[in-house]
C-alpha cells in the first residue's frame, strides 16, 4: 500500500492488466503441392486441393481449419514417406487389395510378400530326380534297420519313373493318388498288393515331408492320399478286420495247367501253385538249386525274401511231376522272360485281361481282375494245403513262414479238406 507524508493511507494504484486473450492465429499454410480454399456458407467450407502424379485434380472438404490442417500434415508425412503417388489409388488397385484381403484375412501384406519371396526361390527348377537324389543322400547317412534303405531306393526309383522330369512343386495329391492306385509289378504287370502300395505311399509321404520341412515345397501332397485298404476295426470287438486273400478255385487251377501243360514256364508255375514259392523265389531259382533225388530245394539267402538260406522238402508229389514234365529250358529262363511267360499263361487260361496296347490305363473291371490274381498261386497253395492236412507247422515250413498265427488268420477255414486234396492231385 502507499502512505502519504501525513500518514494518510492512499489508495493503491495498480498497473493495467495485460489482455488475457491471444491474438488470432495466422491461417495454417498449405504444404508444398497442396493449396487451401475457403468457401463461406457451405457445410464443409474449408477445402484442400492437390494434384495427383497423373495430373488428376484431387480435393477434400472439412468443417473447420483444424481438421483440414491435420489432414494436410498427414498428407505431407505420407508424401515424404512414399513419394508423390501416396494419395493416388485407383478403383482397380482398391479392388485388387480387397481381393487380397479376402484371401489372406488380416495377415499383413509384408508377411505375405516375404513368404512368397522365400518360396519362389526354392520351388523353381527342382525336378523329382534331383529332389529324390538329395533326399536319398541324406537318408543314406542314417542308421536304419534291415532292408529299409533298399526298399526306399526301389520306391524312389518307381516314383521318379512315374513323374520323370516333373517339378516337385507341380505334383499334386491327385497325381500321387492315381500312381498309388495303379502301381503294378514291373515284371508281371500285376497290380501290387494293398500292403505293397501302402509301403510306397509311406515312402512318398516321408520324401515330400522332408522337402516341405526344408522349405522346398509349400505343402506335403502325399498326406491327402488315402492309404490303400486301410485296416478296418470291428466296432463290437475292437479287433482288426482281416481282408480275405484271393485264391483260385480247383477248376480254375486245373484250367491254368491244362491250358499251359506244355508251356516253357510250367515248371516254375508249379513251384508257385503246388509248392507255395513266392514269385521272386520261383523266378530266381537256378537249375543247381533243385535236388531231384531228395525232392528238395536249396533257396540261397540272396534269392529269398528272408535273406536266410533254406533247405525245404516235404511237398506233394504232384509238384515234382509238373517240374519233371517241364521242358529242360524252363530252368534257364531269365527272371524277366519268366514274368512275360507267366502273364501269357494267365491270359491263355482267361484269368487275366490282356495288357492294353493303346497306352490307356486299366479299366476298373480289369484292375479288379488283376488285383484278384496278385500272389494268387501262393495263396491258393497255402489255403488248400492247410485244408488238406490240418498241419499249420508243415504248411508254414513249406511256405518258409515264421508266424503260425498269421498263416491261420489268412488261410485257415477257407476251403474244405476234399477241395484241398483235389487241388494237390492236379497232375500233367
Amino acid at each position: 500500500m502507499d502512505i502519504a507524508p501525513d500518514c494518510t493511507i492512499l489508495p493503491t494504484v495498480r498497473p493495467p492488466k495485460k489482455p488475457t486473450s491471444c491474438p488470432p492465429k495466422e491461417p495454417v499454410a498449405a504444404p508444398a503441392g497442396m493449396w487451401f480454399e475457403h468457401r463461406p456458407g457451405r457445410p464443409l467450407p474449408y477445402l484442400a486441393r492437390w494434384r495427383a502424379t497423373d495430373g488428376k485434380k484431387m480435393a477434400q472438404a472439412f468443417a473447420d481449419e483444424k481438421a483440414r490442417g491435420a489432414f494436410a500434415a498427414d498428407w505431407q508425412r505420407q508424401r515424404e514417406k512414399f513419394g508423390t503417388a501416396a494419395r493416388m489409388v485407383d478403383a482397380k488397385t482398391i479392388a485388387a487389395l480387397e481381393e487380397f484381403r479376402a484371401i489372406v484375412g488380416d495377415v499383413p501384406m509384408v508377411t505375405v510378400a516375404r513368404e512368397w519371396r522365400d518360396w519362389r526361390g526354392t520351388v523353381n527348377g527342382l525336378t523329382i530326380e534331383s529332389a529324390w537324389q538329395s533326399f536319398n543322400d541324406d537318408q543314406e547317412k542314417r542308421k536304419l534297420a534291415g532292408d529299409t534303405h533298399s526298399h526306399r531306393r526301389l520306391h524312389g526309383k518307381r516314383l521318379c519313373a512315374r513323374f520323370a522330369g516333373k517339378l516337385v512343386a507341380s505334383i499334386h495329391s491327385d497325381d500321387l493318388d492315381r500312381w498309388i492306385a495303379q502301381l503294378a509289378d514291373p515284371d508281371t504287370s500285376e497290380l501290387m498288393s494293398s500292403k505293397s502300395r501302402a509301403h510306397h505311399l509311406k515312402t512318398a509321404r516321408h520324401f515330400f515331408g522332408w522337402l516341405h520341412d526344408r522349405r522346398k515345397i509349400p505343402h506335403n501332397p502325399a498326406l491327402a492320399v488315402t492309404t490303400p485298404d486301410a485296416t478296418k476295426i470291428n466296432s463290437a470287438t475292437g479287433e482288426p478286420i482281416h481282408r480275405d486273400v484271393n485264391i483260385l478255385t480247383v477248376e480254375q487251377a486245373r484250367e491254368l495247367f491244362r491250358a499251359n501243360r506244355d508251356a516253357l514256364c510250367v515248371g516254375r508255375l508249379a513251384l508257385e501253385a503246388f509248392g507255395g514259392l513266392r514269385y521272386t523265389s520261383a523266378a530266381r531259382l537256378r537249375r543247381e538249386d533243385i535236388v531231384w533225388d531228395e525232392c528238395g530245394i536249396v533257396m540261397p539267402g540272396h534269392q529269398h525274401k528272408s535273406t536266410n538260406r533254406h533247405w525245404v522238402d516235404g511237398w506233394q508229389p504232384n509238384m515234382w511231376e509238373w517240374m519233371k514234365h517241364a521242358p529242360d529250358a524252363c530252368w534257364d529262363l531269365p527272371k524277366r522272360q519268366y514274368a512275360d511267360l507267366k502273364r501269357e499263361a494267365f491270359e491263355r487260361a482267361g484269368l487275366k485281361p490282356e495288357e492294353p496296347d493303346d497306352g490307356r490305363d486299366w479299366t476298373p473291371e480289369e484292375a479288379a481282375k488283376l488285383d484278384a490274381m496278385h500272389n494268387v498261386l501262393r495263396h491258393s497253395f497255402a489255403t488248400y494245403h492247410l485244408a488238406a492236412f490240418k498241419d499249420a507247422r508243415l504248411t508254414a515250413h513249406l511256405l518258409t513262414k515264421t508266424s503260425i498265427q498269421s498263416l491261420n488268420n489268412d488261410y485257415r477255414g477257407r476251403a474244405s479238406e476234399s477241395a484241398g486234396r483235389a487241388y494237390l492231385t492236379i497232375v500233367p
